[in-house]
């Protein structure tokens, strides 16, 4: 159920940008093909997640293509990388090491340009979904008595995102951008949510 409703909403949120009559000046990288290369952290937003893993940090590449002027497509891969919280460790006079949380997602991006321009940047949403694979590393767990190794676990689902966005020319071909996004897993035994916050920089590569 979970699942249908996301992809209803994604649906919708594609059908409403297409037939938007967009007005305003058209983004500097918006008829271009563009390289994609960003980084950033990423904070759980659910007492679950954040109780047994730490705010974490995420890497990202992407290729995107014009679809209209205001609209562009791509396809991405990123990686977001959670710590294991010693909140319930510390408390047990235990130390741990391993047990990092890894996503690996490929998404298919859409990026809307918002017609509105702010004094020196430009606003736009994004959004997409994707293939999710999820690793909890094994980790090992020690006290003064000894130790004791929790076998790692993995598993496969999908994504949504959706989010806004702020990019900077800094010149014909390079950009500099700043997203938030709110990720949502679809199909996991468990579902996660969380919030990548990412920088990072366009190469504008032709059209």
């Amino acid at each position: 159920m979970i699942s249908l409703r996301i992809r209803t909403a994604y649906l919708l949120i594609l059908i409403l940008i297409l037939t938007m009559n967009f007005s305003g000046s058209e983004a500097q990288d918006f008829g271009d093909r563009t390289l994609v290369l960003g980084g950033g952290f990423s904070i759980p937003i659910e007492s679950d997640f954040s109780d047994q893993w730490t705010v974490g940090y995420d890497l990202s590449t992407g290729i995107e293509i014009p679809l209209k002027s205001y609209l562009k497509a791509g396809v991405s891969i990123g990686r977001y990388r959670f710590g294991r919280s010693d909140f319930f460790l510390t408390h047990l006079m235990y130390s741990h090491k391993g047990g990092e949380f890894d996503f690996y997602n490929i998404s298919l991006d859409f990026r809307a340009n918002i017609p509105e321009d702010m004094a020196f940047m430009r606003m736009y949403l994004v959004f997409g979904s994707g293939l999710l694979f999820t690793r909890i590393n094994k980790m090992e767990i020690r006290n003064l008595s000894g130790s004791i190794e929790i076998p790692g676990e993995s598993d496969f689902g999908s994504s949504f995102y959706i989010g806004p966005g702020l990019q900077k020319n800094i010149n014909r071909k390079i950009m500099f951008f700043v997203e938030l996004r709110f990720l949502f897993s679809v199909g996991l035994d468990d579902q996660y949510r969380f919030m990548p916050f990412n920088a990072g920089l366009r190469f504008s590569i032709g059209r």
